[in-house]
């Protein structure tokens, strides 16, 4: 299931902001929403930044895990199945299934860095493997922090660019090189964690 477009997506979460007392609220049922639909996560944290700042991250987070964790429970005790026909047909996902296998936790966080799939289709992937339910929601939380950050902290800068707020002094240096260390820790990791996948014949 896709969504129509980011435009709808941006004005969801414009809107929320627009009703500071809900805000929040919207952005949480818009995460819990990603779970289950394929969803511009990147473009939504941007979004989430720019209107709300980096204070919005653990909401962020907390939501997106747990929309995770529904999934992966709808995977395995109501859609299984169905789930594992579908993987009988995708190489790829069968290859995940089994490195979350043999693997447990560790794989759930490098996946959600780096992962070959949607973050929603992944997640019902580990509802029918052999990981358990905290273990993966752990790995989920670890893995989408790197990222979630970024794209977060960028979307804040962009909030303090468009109202002048970076004109003074020092502090665009500081904010700007802060983007950057982080943006370049955020790539290093991934491009690791590709190489890891790789050699366990999971292309990322």
């Amino acid at each position: 299931m896709e969504l129509p477009g980011t435009d709808a997506l941006l004005e969801l979460i414009r809107s929320g902001q627009a009703f500071s007392q809900y805000g929040v609220l919207v952005l949480v049922l818009a995460c819990l929403l990603s779970a289950f639909v394929v969803m511009p996560r990147a473009v939504f944290c941007t979004g989430a930044g720019f209107f709300y700042g980096v204070s919005v991250i653990p909401f962020l987070a907390g939501a997106l895990t747990a929309g995770a964790v529904v999934a992966f429970w709808i995977a395995r005790y109501l859609a299984r199945d169905t789930i594992e026909r579908k993987l009988e047909k995708r190489p790829t996902a069968r290859a995940i299934r089994q490195a979350v296998d043999e693997e447990g936790w560790r794989i759930v966080t490098l996946l959600r860095i780096a992962a070959p799939a949607p973050f929603s289709t992944v997640s019902y992937i580990f509802g029918v493997s052999g990981v358990g339910a905290l273990p993966f929601a752990a790995g989920t939380l670890a893995g989408i922090l790197p990222s979630l950050t970024l794209y977060t902290y960028l979307g804040s800068l962009g909030n303090l660019a468009s109202a002048g707020a970076l004109e003074n002094s020092y502090r665009p240096l500081l904010l700007v090189a802060g983007a950057l260390v982080l943006g370049l820790t955020v790539l290093l990791i991934a491009r690791r964690v590709r190489q890891v996948l790789r050699r366990m014949q999971i292309e990322a």
